[in-house]
This record gives structure tokens, C-alpha cells and sequence, in this order.
């Protein structure tokens, strides 16, 4: 993408991205029902995962038990989406699942960027 701004600037487009305010939902949706429209799903598969973290910075990290890690440690975890097929399957849909530490207002959520 960053060669074909004008001016090639990646530090505006990467700010652009990761702090810009967008609705996902709307994108999302539109990627699920033009890749459901390829080939038909025979299911949809609900995922859970985890992601190792060391700091408190991120996103919805909390101590807690991660089936990734194989024990209780610093961690997000997020709830993955797929539509699944015979031959090709796809992920539909990631978001990260907070934990009640991190309701709306919390520090590590201000200083993210994740909205309340």
C-alpha cells in the first residue's frame, strides 16, 4: 500500500491503521458473504485460543489458565469464527475476549486504543 501513496509515508499509513477509529463489523461481514458465495460451508466451526503475552499493555491480557500455554500464565484469548467445507475452509471472524478486569475504562484498555 505504502508504494502507492505519494509520498510513500508507512509511519502515516501504519498510524492510520492501527489507531484510526473504523467500523469492522460492516467489513467483516462483507468478506464472509463473498467468500460463503465461492463455496457453500457444511459448518461453522467456534474456536478458542490463546496468546502468550509478557506484558499488560495489550489488549485483554489477564493472568489466567490458557489451553495454548498448557497452564495459568499471561495471556489474551480470543473466540475465532470458520466456515468450513469438504475441500477449503476460512476464518470468518476473530475478537479478543476481555476479561472482567478489563471492563470499559480500565488503564491497559485506554492506553491501547480498544474502545469502551
Amino acid at each position: 500500500m505504502t508504494a502507492r501513496l505519494p509520498d510513500g509515508n508507512e509511519q502515516n499509513l501504519q498510524q492510520f491503521v492501527s489507531q484510526s477509529p473504523w467500523v469492522w463489523e460492516p467489513l467483516c461481514r462483507r468478506l464472509a458473504l463473498k467468500l460463503c458465495g465461492a463455496f457453500m460451508p457444511t459448518a461453522w466451526v467456534i474456536d478458542e485460543t490463546g496468546f502468550p503475552k509478557q506484558g499488560i499493555h495489550s489488549v485483554a491480557v489477564h493472568r489466567q489458565y490458557s489451553g495454548t500455554l498448557g497452564k495459568t500464565g499471561n495471556c489474551q484469548v480470543a473466540v475465532s469464527l470458520h466456515a468450513a467445507g469438504s475441500k477449503r475452509q476460512f476464518g470468518a471472524c476473530l475478537a479478543a475476549l476481555p476479561p472482567g478486569s478489563l471492563g470499559a475504562g480500565s488503564g491497559a484498555q485506554m492506553q491501547s486504543g480498544r474502545p469502551g
